[in-house]
């Protein structure tokens, strides 16, 4: 019998977000030294989560139809913008949610990358994604995926039977990079 497990445990999604706010706050500087004259930038791209899947995308991922989609208030610095958005299907309860990192620098180091995987790994197995953007790997039912330096998308699939759970966000990832 197949089940489903949560997104990720509270423990571990209370530990990602302090991750999540840590990469902003530091690629909102732009690197730059904090002594030197601040350099202007240009503000972060408005791309945002929700408009990521149509509902009709949404559907077909979680197998049924969705409700509206539920976005969160987006959190922005000089350079970076972070987006959510979460679609559930109402009767089974499946639910696809993505997040959306886009910087106007390309910050997505081999160091920043290695600390997501790092923090993943704390909580179960990590596995390499190919094929799906520069860089991107699945565990603790979600994936994330690191595109151009510029773009982070992690994608969250909750409710789905384990064996389907990273074809779901796999799916979710591929339509959402063709929208940016």
């Amino acid at each position: 019998m197949p089940h489903s497990r949560p997104v990720v445990n509270r423990s571990a999604r209370t530990r990602l977000l302090p991750l999540m706010a840590a990469l902003l706050a530091a690629c909102s500087d732009g690197g730059t030294d904090q002594a030197a004259a601040p350099v202007p930038a240009a503000p972060a791209a408005t791309a945002d989560a929700c408009d990521l899947l149509s509902p009709e995308d949404a559907g077909k991922i979680v197998g049924g139809i969705v409700d509206e989609p539920r976005g969160g208030a987006p959190v922005s610095s000089d350079t970076v913008r972070l987006t959510d958005c979460t679609w559930m299907e109402m009767t089974s309860g499946r639910t696809v949610t993505i997040v959306l990192r886009h910087s106007d620098n390309p910050d997505n180091s081999p160091e920043a990358i290695a600390g997501v995987r790092s923090e993943m790994a704390s909580v179960g197995p990590v596995s390499d994604v190919e094929g799906l953007a520069g860089k991107a790997f699945w565990g603790g039912h979600q994936l994330h995926a690191f595109r151009g330096g510029r773009d982070y998308l992690k994608v969250s699939v909750a409710g789905f039977p384990d064996d389907e759970a990273a074809s779901a966000a796999r799916k979710a990832a591929e339509i959402a990079f063709g929208r940016l």
